[in-house]
């Protein structure tokens, strides 16, 4: 469109009449009305532009938050019509190189910590949720399974039985299970192991019951020897290996009874511990006698201002600390998590509003609340009460929710945002289904599981590593990497190929190991906040958050 001066109007593109011709002119006349038909054709210049344009903004801002959705619909005036083609090419390749950068993420998961037949993780996934579990106190139990009508199968009937018989199986396992974050896995060819956090003896014995049962009725009933459950009850234990041992004594001591092949092994360091119900009791002691008290795990920028603390919470009594991974699991079970976290949310606010506390801070949400109508409509109408702390206080939504209830975490991550605050994913990547959800969520951030952290010795698993916070970071979401703790494991995060980008920011769950840290690596592009001075090779400097 030509250029508007003083004294000119515009037509199309190339057509200007200087201004003085308006008045009784004829052939100003005759050109106005032969224009005034062509409406489509053109507009004055401080109307043709804002109008059509503003009716694109908000799908274009969509795109630019990466946000791929229904193609912007093409305006009538041939210029913008042009833009908004290009506008929409765009997106659609954006969205396919997405997609396209998800599925490999997914294969290499797949590769890497995912068992091909049975759908369940395999060894490696295992030993890494299970040293995570010890490291977070190791509340619960594990559960090793033995089934040799598998191998009977595959020796006798071929490999197509035998996988058929596997993935049945592990069907029928998963099944039998209501914790949405227990561990399942593949760990040999007739072997299965599980992780089940927060259950009492009393509960993984019920759960070992459970599973007997279930798989006795599938596999043949003359094969009952041939099938065994091993179960270790765990509060204290925090040597991997020996918790192992443990196990496979429990499955050998099993399988020496064909008739109720289910052994169980107490690793405790009390006779006193506690159940669900003496869980219960505390927990609602802490609300009511204000027991509660709060950790602060902090992730600090380049320029020092700490990107967000989250949030740890635990009870002391007479002289005793419960950290939230002892009880939080029993209170799961009960369907206390919405009064937990009702709690802990208002007193934050109350220290937020105060000023007894700075944020930006970041709450965990339990499953519990995150699926729960009535604590939507509470937090809603918290927050709508308290949009001066948007951008104080965010809150991390299992990765579970996102997976097995999308209607839920819908509902609340669109409540969430709709009202200023921000969200972001915890164990990002646990669950085999695709990553590809958080593409729908648009989450702030998401922290990547512990399993894809903690052992990147190898190729694989750095490309891995690399890949899945590719994906987040495509979106522009940022990737937190947790509980690095060691100088090598932060040397290999640095050396590998994630570190194309600033998204990535590291913290660690033990501070007196981060603080011993020595300064001086050169880490490629991208923020970490684990306690150390470092220098990046893009002139970017970081330093400690204590």
């Amino acid at each position: 469109m030509a250029a508007v001066g003083r004294g000119y109007r515009c037509f199309p593109p190339g057509f200007c009449l200087p201004g003085t011709l308006e008045g009784n002119n004829t052939v100003s006349r005759l050109v106005w009305s032969d224009l005034a038909h062509r409406r489509a054709d053109y507009r004055p210049a401080t109307e043709a532009l804002p109008e059509p344009l503003e009716s694109h903004y908000p799908p274009a801002r969509e795109i630019a938050n990466n946000r791929f959705g229904t193609p912007i619909q093409l305006p009538t005036t041939a210029d913008l019509r042009t833009v908004v083609q290009a506008i929409n090419s765009m997106s659609t390749k954006l969205q396919q190189y997405f997609e396209a950068q998800a599925k490999e993420a997914e294969k290499l998961r797949e590769k890497a910590y995912q068992d091909a037949v049975s759908g369940l993780g395999n060894r490696n996934f295992f030993m890494a949720q299970l040293r995570s579990w010890v490291h977070d106190g190791g509340e619960g139990g594990i559960a090793l399974i033995k089934v040799e009508q598998i191998d009977n199968a595959y020796d006798d009937k071929g490999f197509a039985e035998g996988d058929a018989l596997v993935a049945s199986i592990a069907n029928h396992i998963s099944s039998c299970l209501t914790l949405s974050d227990a561990t399942t896995a593949r760990i040999g060819r007739d072997e299965f192991a599980l992780i089940l956090p927060g259950m009492t003896a009393e509960d993984l014995y019920n759960t070992g019951s459970l599973l007997l049962e279930t798989l006795r009725a599938h596999v043949d009933a003359d094969v009952d020897a041939h099938l065994a459950i091993g179960l270790v009850a765990n509060d204290n234990q925090t040597d991997v290996g020996k918790l192992l041992s443990q196990a496979d004594n429990a499955l050998a001591t099993a399988k020496q009874n064909p008739t109720q092949p289910l052994h169980l092994i107490r690793h405790t360091s009390t006779s006193n511990v506690m159940g669900k119900t003496q869980w219960k009791s505390l927990v609602e002691e802490a609300i009511s006698e204000g027991l509660f008290v709060y950790k602060y795990q902090p992730a600090v920028a380049s320029d020092r201002t700490p990107l967000h603390r989250e949030v740890f919470t635990a009870i002391e009594k007479d002289d005793n600390f419960y950290g939230a991974g002892q009880f939080l699991n029993a209170i799961e079970q009960l369907k206390m998590g919405e009064h937990l976290d009702r709690h802990v949310i208002s007193r934050l606010i109350v220290m937020l509003s105060s000023g007894e506390l700075v944020g930006p801070v970041a709450v965990n949400l339990t499953t519990s609340s995150s699926t729960s109508a009535s604590f939507l409509r509470w937090l809603s109408d918290k927050l709508a009460q308290s949009k001066n702390l948007s951008g104080q206080l965010l809150f991390e939504i299992p990765e579970s929710v996102f997976v097995y209830h999308q209607d839920n975490a819908s509902l609340l991550a669109d409540s969430i945002v709709r009202l200023g605050f921000d969200f972001g994913v915890d164990n990002y990547g646990r669950h085999f289904e695709s990553l590809d959800y958080i593409k729908a969520f648009q989450p702030s951030y998401v922290k990547i599981d512990f399993a894809y952290t903690a052992d990147i010795n190898d190729d694989e698993k750095r490309m891995l590593l690399s890949s899945i916070s590719r994906t987040a970071n495509n979106l522009g979401i940022t990737t937190i990497a947790t509980r690095v703790e060691t100088e090598q494991q932060l040397q290999q995060l640095s050396d590998s190929t994630l570190m194309v980008s600033k998204g990535l920011f590291l913290t660690s769950k033990n501070p007196e190991q981060t603080k011993r840290k020595k300064p001086g690596y050169i880490i490629p592009a991208f923020f970490i906040s684990c306690g150390l001075q470092c220098k990046l090779k893009n002139g970017w400097r970081l330093v400690s958050y204590y």
